[in-house]
């Protein structure tokens, strides 16, 4: 279904460029995509779409740990705690978390990489536990209702040299929401698409 939804937008562009040659017409595809995750076994999964681009441009000046774009304001397009994922050419990615004005904070030194005035970008907001598994657990994650974590399925995120754990609570009392194995929330911990995660299923039946 999503081939033949993709193929019919470009087809109609294609169309549309044919009827009238001075205007071309550009539909970025959009969807998602079902993870079947199995009981009893590690699932690995991996986001193969893509948040919306926040912001594109060209990179004006760059430093050991910023990047500078002169014609837009970051302190107004994103928010506070959230992470955002910078993209430039050549499948190079850096995670951002601090921003003033027009300037984006870059963890790694990527002067190298970047030639400013030339050098493109584009940024997207990162996918998080809640935009993937839902809100309320939506995916139907088998959760814990008493903070045992031997009872409950858990996500495992990578953070560089171990797993950070993820878990879904609910006590069927009022009290929900994701947590993290130090009990604290996590409903925005976020999921870098470069990254793939482990989904470790109890026993039940397959769900997606």
């Amino acid at each position: 279904m999503k081939t033949k939804i993709t193929y019919s937008l470009l087809a109609a562009a294609a169309a549309c460029s044919l009827a009238n040659a001075q205007t071309t017409a550009y539909t970025t595809p959009v969807g998602y995509v079902s993870n079947v995750l199995a009981p009893n076994q590690f699932n690995l999964v991996g986001l193969s779409l893509h948040e919306p681009t926040i912001a594109a441009g060209v990179i004006d000046a760059e430093s050991s740990s910023s990047v500078t774009d002169a014609e837009v304001n970051f302190t107004t397009l994103l928010s506070a705690g959230q992470t955002y994922i910078l993209e430039l050419p050549n499948g190079v990615i850096q995670e951002v978390t601090a921003w003033s004005a027009s300037t984006l904070t870059t963890p790694n030194n990527i002067t190298n990489l970047v030639d400013p005035g030339t050098t493109t970008y584009k940024l997207r907001k990162a996918a998080t536990i809640g935009s993937v598994f839902g809100l309320t657990n939506t995916a139907g994650l088998t959760p814990s209702t008493d903070g045992d974590l031997t009872t409950c399925d858990l996500i495992q995120i990578f953070n560089g040299t171990g797993f950070d754990t993820i878990y879904y609570f609910n006590d069927g009392a009022g009290t929900e929401g994701w947590y993290d194995d130090a009990n604290n929330p996590a409903v925005d911990k976020p999921i870098v698409y470069s990254d793939g995660i482990f989904v470790k299923r109890i026993g039940g039946s397959n769900i997606s």
